[in-house]
């Protein structure tokens, strides 16, 4: 009977030993291979993954590198890639979405007020009674009433809303025609030149709030609070006191809370700045802070650097501000600010 080639007993056993004794090998080196695989496909993930969460996404400059001093917790600062919302036509389809072309272009809200431009060429259609703003949350918004500037081609819509407050209105003066067609170039220490307006970055920046960021300058005069635009329609950012402008992209987590934080400069009853919010020191301890940001005021109580948190024994409120001190102007305001670390209470009649 032919039987199949086989070892001998003795080599049998032999070679049984060296598999079993080169199995703990084969094991580790399966363990490092799969290892290597998913580290690589990790790598990959992270590469190609987009950045964005719902149109938003965190800067990835930790808190502890930053300037101690400053009121802003860059763990809250968002990038809003809609700058800041996106206004369409009322007209949908049956599925629920805009049809094609319903897009009319990128707004801004002025202030917390709910007022919000938008770049609006003279050749497209004046029928805005059906439009709709949409903010990076998806969140959809009507207005009341719709004013069409024809020199600067800008549509002023007054938004409408429970997260609105009426307060105070730009005025549409304010934009020049020369600052429509601006162009901005991020990220790099260069010089350019758009409709004579020099911009370039600045490393020196003594704004707290913007310390992360390029900080664009305008060698001509231009009136403050005028919302810059380029060619696309899209907003640039807000020219400063000083000339500084303030990136469009930097603002506060929530659109709803105070809209556009830290972007748009208020300058009533003697009080210049900015409202803001984030973690500063108190008491050797880190505090989340919402305040108003003091730039300069003529009332001698007030310091630049300050952050008001408390008015009349009341947490600071950015809705009714303003509006208080316009209610109630004559009277003694009792106001708690954060300086040097410290509470501190100033007493002001506006």
């Amino acid at each position: 009977m032919n039987h199949a080639p086989h070892l001998p007993p003795k080599a049998c056993s032999l070679k049984m030993k060296k598999t079993t004794r080169s199995l703990p090998w084969i094991f580790f080196l399966a363990f490092i291979g799969l290892l290597s695989g998913v580290i690589a496909s990790v790598c990959i993930f992270i590469l190609f993954s987009p950045t964005s969460l719902t149109g938003s996404s965190f800067t990835g400059v930790p808190f502890d590198q930053q300037d101690r001093g400053s009121i802003l917790d860059v763990s809250v600062v968002r990038h809003i890639h809609e700058q800041t919302v996106d206004v369409y036509t009322g007209a949908k389809n049956t599925r629920g979405f805009y049809n094609e072309g319903a897009f009319v272009g990128q707004g801004v809200l002025l202030t917390s007020d709910g007022l919000l431009v938008v770049h609006y060429p003279k050749e497209r259609s004046r029928v805005f009674s059906q439009f709709e703003v949409v903010d990076f949350k998806g969140d959809v918004y009507t207005f009341e009433g719709a004013t069409y500037d024809d020199v600067y081609e800008l549509l002023y819509l007054d938004v409408t809303g429970t997260s609105f407050a009426v307060s105070a209105f730009i005025d549409p003066t304010l934009f020049t025609q020369t600052l429509s067609s601006w162009q901005v170039v991020r990220g790099e220490a260069t010089s350019v030149l758009f409709d004579r307006v020099d911009l370039f970055y600045d490393p020196l920046t003594t704004y707290p709030l913007y310390a992360s960021y390029p900080v664009l300058h305008i060698s001509v005069p231009v009136s403050l609070n005028a919302p810059l635009f380029n060619n696309d329609g899209a907003l640039v950012g807000f020219p400063g006191s000083d000339g500084r402008v303030v990136p469009s992209m930097i603002v506060e987590e929530d659109l709803s809370e105070a809209l556009v934080q830290s972007s748009i400069t208020q300058d009533m009853y003697g009080i210049s700045g900015y409202y803001t919010a984030g973690h500063s020191t108190l008491n050797d301890k880190m505090t989340f802070v919402r305040g108003f940001y003091v730039t300069k005021s003529r009332h001698d109580v007030f310091f630049p650097h300050d952050v008001i948190v408390k008015v009349n024994g009341t947490p600071f409120d950015p809705y009714r501000f303003f509006m208080d001190i316009r209610r109630f102007t004559g009277d003694t305001f009792s106001v708690v600010v954060l300086r040097g670390g410290e509470e501190v209470e100033v007493v002001f009649v506006p």
